[in-house]
Formats: C-alpha cells, structure tokens, sequence
C-alpha cells in the first residue's frame, strides 16, 4: 500500500480518537449539530489536522461561543485557542459567515492536532458543488496525486492564504492535474501545461 494512503489512513483514525476526547456532539447536541467537513470525511488526510462545523438553527449568539471556546479551553489536552469573528468585514470571498476557534491539541501521545472549528448558522452554509462529491468515489491514481500535492503543500507560504485543499480537489477532478509541478503551473496561470 501507498505510504500517502497508509498515513492517510492512520490520521483518521488518530482524529477519531481526538473526536471523541473532545466529545464534542454530547457537548453541541441542544445548539445544533456537529458536521465534519473537509479532508477527513474524504480519507484525503495529509497531516494532523481536523475541519468541523458547528452547525446552529439560528444564528450563533456570542454567549454560544463563549460556551464553546470555554467548553474547549477546560479540556487538559488544549495547548491553544485562538478565536476570530468572521460574521461581518469578511476579507477572504470563499469564507462564509461564522465565528471561528482555532484549537491547538496535543493528546497523550504528544503529537499535536490542529483543529479548525466554525460556529455556523445552517444557511450560512454554502452549498458544496457537485463535483467535490465525487472525491468519495475517486481512483486510485487521483487519490495519490491530492495526496502527494499537499503533502508538498504542507510548507508553502501560500497554503491556507491563496491556496487551499479546495484549488487541489478542483485540479485533480476537474483539470486531470496529476503532479505538483502541474498543479503549481495550475493555480499560477489557471491553465495545465
């Protein structure tokens, strides 16, 4: 088997471990729903990190995320917690409407998780296009190539700024890039060589 797949593989399974530390659904059930997203729920994990919704009716109150920060913040395994309003003066086009808590966790084992958490009303969810639904049901080879794409990702300055996981899945799904230097030519010119 792939090293990429095994370690993918292995990272679900250290998340879920985490995700049940946290026990986070017991915590959030009378505000709403817990929705993993991003590359945990498409077994595209390259590094320790874990994307998660908080999912409310209504609009997310500041009384809410103040119980939620605290919630996290008691946990022993927390290292750090930063928190940013993202509901008005949005600068980046693709962030929707939320209130964030970044959480830096380090379990047992010593290895620390990055946690991405967004306290989100239900509309404010954007519709996830059609095609990203196919990353559940990708070859093999295509697999590899998101894969190996932001693994080398992982150090780039631009990642998380101009680059996201989102430019890698369109790439590969929908551009047939299969290579890092392809990609990089990608999201420089919008075109494959």
């Amino acid at each position: 088997m792939n090293q990429l797949i095994q370690k993918t593989k292995e990272l679900k399974k250290e998340a879920q471990l985490i995700l049940n530390d946290l026990n986070l659904e017991s915590f959030f059930l009378k505000y709403g729903k817990v929705k993993l997203v991003g590359s945990i729920t498409f077994g595209l994990m390259t590094w320790e990190d874990i994307d998660i919704d908080l999912v409310t009716k209504d609009k997310p109150t500041d009384e809410l995320f103040w119980k939620v920060a605290q919630y996290l913040f008691a946990k022993e395994s927390t290292k750090l917690l930063m928190l940013a309003d993202n509901r008005t003066g949005l600068k980046e086009a693709n962030r929707p409407k939320s209130m964030y808590l970044g959480l830096h966790y380090q379990p047992d084992n010593g290895v620390l998780w990055k946690l991405d958490i967004r306290l989100i009303q239900k509309n404010d969810i954007r519709e996830t296009p059609n095609w990203m639904h196919s990353l559940n049901t990708i070859d093999k080879q295509k697999k590899l190539a998101i894969l190996q794409i932001k693994n080398r990702l992982k150090n780039d300055p631009r990642y998380h700024k101009e680059i996201s996981s989102v430019d890698v899945y369109n790439a590969v799904i929908n551009h047939n890039v299969i290579s890092y230097d392809s990609f990089m030519n990608y999201v420089t010119n919008k075109t494959i060589s």
